[in-house]
């Protein structure tokens, strides 16, 4: 599938983080938008609340998580969202950065 939008969110050791970082991706106002995760092997609980959050959300179609064996910096992580992404533009986000629900729709309209 296409989108217009993909955000992307390198993940390493942030389980304190993660959970409020998506939420606040997956409510965004904007329809066209992948959701693009790299666990880049923190090792604590990120993959996990990624995972829960796929399975349950509404947009979780719309999340890919890729995992890395071993962890490989977040440079490879930022790497390898350029390199899979779908969206026609791309939108980074930390693991511990909160956006407001119509961040994207107002990036789109400029």
């Amino acid at each position: 599938m296409k989108y217009d939008v993909t955000i992307g969110i390198p993940v390493y050791k942030s389980e304190d983080y993660i959970r409020r970082a998506l939420e606040s991706a997956l409510v965004q106002t904007y329809n066209s938008i992948e959701f693009l995760l790299v666990d880049d092997a923190g090792g604590d609980g990120s993959l996990t609340i990624m995972q829960k959050i796929q399975q349950t959300h509404q947009r979780g179609t719309d999340v890919r998580i890729i995992s890395h064996d071993t962890n490989m910096g977040v440079s490879a992580s930022r790497n390898q969202i350029i390199d899979e992404a779908k969206g026609e533009y791309l939108y980074f986000m930390d693991s511990d950065d909160v956006i407001s629900k119509d961040t994207i729709s107002l990036m789109m309209e400029k």
